[in-house]
């Protein structure tokens, strides 16, 4: 346990589409506790066994200031009663302080990516933020994009960059699309090409998605700092350089390059109007209410009916028809739509849906 209880900690937390990103950070700025933890679809449970543990670090009566950000920050900031942080000052904040000299920002989570331009950042808590940009709802080219792929190949995610960095020819591999990289992949893999060269082509793949998004042509700044998940991996780091022409010194991955969403609420947060003195247990009891509330939550759909089943698009009601001796379900989940087709035993159409993905 930390021996300071009566010194004020500042919590940090990015709630993020794949992961939840925690630090804890004293009044000196200095890190003394981080998380980072995939959530697998449930980030209150998953934030509440981080918090959690802080019980074994930090003491229940210890003055805390809290704030979140990422793309679940709304639920959170309104349910436990913290301040929200918009995702391209947190990170912009956290760089700024560990690099002031940063003019770009390259950041590349789970499922979503961001470009910053910076401009003379004069102070640390307040980084002249020139322009900003956020992917499309489309996960191609990130974390996520990058884990499915090898999974698809027999990869751990852990070994894939160092699997990447070791290739002399690297493949060319789609990375504007997941279902065309996967085509690629498969088409590769039967022509024989090494695992590494497929590895290195989709980093690259990952790199010029990146660029054509954002970049559109312009030359990107440096130093850049590269953060986000993804930066772990060291054949996207490798493909970034090369593409950009820069050295480890022109593009540069932070030492809490995971976390720094996190980082720049900590830092943030006692400078929020809406930041109000807690301790760290009332703040853990809050996300532990929300937990229970998530738990006790019914979340099935209701029994599928043959009532629901006859109403698809208006169509004549199935009682209404001859009653079949049962009845086929085929369910055909695309990409940007859904199909459903009910036939009798003998093939014949009863009723029919087709609508577009929400």
């Amino acid at each position: 346990m930390i021996n300071f209880a009566n010194q004020a900690i500042r919590l940090g937390i990015d709630w993020g589409s794949v992961t939840v990103k925690v630090a804890v950070l004293d009044s000196a700025d200095r890190l003394l506790y981080e998380s980072y933890q995939r959530h697998h679809g449930q980030p209150v449970a998953t934030l509440r066994k981080i918090l959690g543990k802080l019980r074994g670090e930090f003491h229940d009566n210890q003055p805390c200031a809290a704030a979140v950000t990422g793309s679940g920050r709304g639920l959170l900031a309104a349910a436990i009663d913290i301040p929200a942080v918009n995702e391209i000052v947190a990170h912009a904040t956290a760089t700024v302080a560990e690099h002031p000299h940063a003019k770009t920002i390259i950041e590349i989570g789970g499922q979503d990516s961001k470009l910053v331009r910076l401009g003379n950042n004069s102070s640390p808590f307040c980084p002249d933020i020139r322009e900003q940009a956020m992917n499309d709802i489309c996960a191609a080219g990130t974390g996520a994009f990058i884990e499915q792929q090898s999974q698809r190949m027999g990869i751990r995610v852990e070994d894939f960059g160092r699997l990447a960095i070791q290739s002399q020819s690297p493949a060319t591999v789609t990375g504007r699309c997941s279902v065309f990289a996967k085509t690629d992949i498969v088409h590769l893999r039967q022509e024989g090409v090494p695992n590494q060269d497929i590895a290195a082509g989709l980093c690259n793949a990952v790199v010029r998605n990146y660029l054509a998004q954002f970049a559109k042509g312009r030359k990107l700044e440096s130093p850049i700092v590269f953060q986000g998940g993804l930066a772990a991996n060291s054949g996207v780091v490798k493909a970034f350089r090369q593409a950009l022409v820069l050295d480890e010194k022109d593009l540069v991955v932070p030492k809490n390059f995971k976390i720094m969403g996190a980082v720049g609420c900590a830092l943030l947060v006692q400078r929020s109007a809406n930041s109000r003195p807690r301790t760290l247990s009332e703040i853990i009891g809050s996300v532990d209410r929300l937990s229970e509330q998530c738990e006790s939550r019914h979340s099935a759909l209701p029994r599928l009916s043959r009532s629901i089943v006859c109403k698809m698009n208006g169509k004549p009601r199935l009682a209404d028809r001859p009653k079949p001796r049962g009845v086929v379900i085929g369910i055909d989940v695309g990409s940007t739509s859904t199909g459903v087709a009910i036939t009798d035993r003998e093939a014949t159409l009863l009723a029919k849906s087709y609508v577009l993905n929400n």
